[in-house]
């Protein structure tokens, strides 16, 4: 049947791109924990090496990527949801055509 295989395919992709806003989200808070402990350094800097180490725009960055792979999270749960009610009406639809 090629209505299954299809929505297989539209799953699978589904969940790929939710193993990879997962991921994305990951790498983005770690860069946003890790930018709140460069700002805690035990040794005197000067300000201007301290205003160049804190990278303001990589904080900034992680956040708006962070904010990314939740909405892609969000979309891919949503494309799941839709194949889920196109296998139920696949099913239904195979079921009243055997009777």
């Amino acid at each position: 049947m090629a209505g299954i295989s299809g929505i297989s395919s539209i799953t699978s992709s589904a969940l790929v791109g939710i193993q990879r806003a997962s991921a994305s989200a990951d790498r983005s808070a770690a860069s946003i924990v890790s930018s709140g402990l460069r700002t805690a350094d035990p040794v005197t800097i000067s300000p201007e090496a301290r205003a160049a180490a804190s990278a303001p725009d990589d904080l900034a960055s992680s956040l708006v990527n962070l904010d990314v792979a939740k909405n892609t999270l969000a979309a891919q749960v949503s494309v799941l949801h839709t194949a889920d009610d196109m296998s139920k009406d696949l099913l239904n639809m195979v079921g009243k055509a055997d009777r």
